[in-house]
């Protein structure tokens, strides 16, 4: 057995605390947990984590009263020597009410009142600062060079098949779950393309109304229509060969029919309208829409 000039004993997979024999990397890292076996800070007990550093703390009445009344988690944090995250987290299990933004989500007040993080105020005054904003192309290349070649975190590393498997199936599951579809097309604004702006207005005298923007689901796993007319229970979906499969089409088709509706699929080389050149549909672009989607 071989100690250090601290007392640690130095294994070939690093260094051990010889009161509770947890391992460390480096001598740095021990050296910061040894201070928690310090009598003067903590009761001499260690279950080899450090879970217990907070919970035993003897100036556990005297931290919160400091708080309370209004000196700073920093001064605090400096004062006895732990990160502000630990401190934060342990005010939060001693019921605090914390007044940092970035360690709270929401929080309650004497009243009972739950409180935002910021005010409708303070947002706007924040959206008005920041407009019309614009990093300089010079800002835009260095930001860039901080995150590429080796100084990107996925530089050299690559996903795995059973990585990849795994992450495809926890993504079916969510998109299995209705409301968590809902969020994220709420999340992300989805609203209607150049092309569907267009299809829109020439479907308007049809019965038709865009609901692609989450406004419409029908059936488990949910599915959101383009457009639907719901006096003739029609719908027409608009797809695109870059996002969409053929088998797309079948399976939209065989879910809507269960709930009693008619599906057309309307893909985007039926039509050879192109949104950055024209701005209405040819005559022949109507017809086919008439024949496949209306007729």
């Amino acid at each position: 057995m071989v100690l250090d000039d601290d007392g640690a004993v130095i294994k070939m997979s690093g260094y051990v605390c010889n009161i509770c024999n947890r391992k460390f990397t480096t001598n740095t890292g021990l050296s910061n947990h040894k201070r928690f076996h310090n009598p003067d800070w903590v009761n001499v007990f260690c279950k080899g984590d450090q879970s217990h550093m907070l919970k035993y703390i003897p100036y556990k009445e005297e931290i919160i009263n400091k708080y309370n009344s209004g000196i700073s988690g920093s001064i605090i944090t400096k004062e006895y020597n732990i990160k502000r995250s630990t401190l934060y987290n342990y005010l939060k299990k001693w019921g605090v009410n914390l007044r940092s933004g970035k360690f709270k989500q929401n929080h309650t007040t004497n009243l009972g009142k739950t409180l935002p993080r910021f005010t409708k105020e303070h947002c706007k005054k924040i959206s008005e600062a920041k407009k019309g904003f614009k990093h300089t192309e010079e800002t835009k290349r260095k930001m860039s060079l901080q995150r590429s070649g080796d100084k990107n975190a996925m530089f050299g590393k690559h996903w795995s098949k059973e990585e990849k498997t795994n992450m495809s199936i926890i993504q079916k599951e969510k998109w299995k779950d209705k409301k968590w579809v809902i969020q994220r097309i709420k999340k992300y604004k989805k609203s209607p393309n150049k092309t569907e702006l267009v299809l829109s207005k020439f479907l308007k005298p049809y019965g038709f109304k865009f609901v692609g923007d989450g406004k419409f689901w029908i059936g488990y796993p949910p599915k959101n229509p383009d457009f639907i007319n719901k006096k003739e229970k029609k719908i027409i979906e608009f797809f695109g060969r870059y996002f969409h499969k053929e088998e797309d089409e079948k399976i939209r088709y065989e879910q809507f029919k269960k709930y009693g509706w008619e599906t057309k699929v309307l893909w985007s080389d039926d039509i050879n309208f192109n949104p950055t050149r024209h701005i209405k549909l040819t005559k022949n672009d109507e017809k086919r829409i008439i024949e496949r989607c209306i007729l």
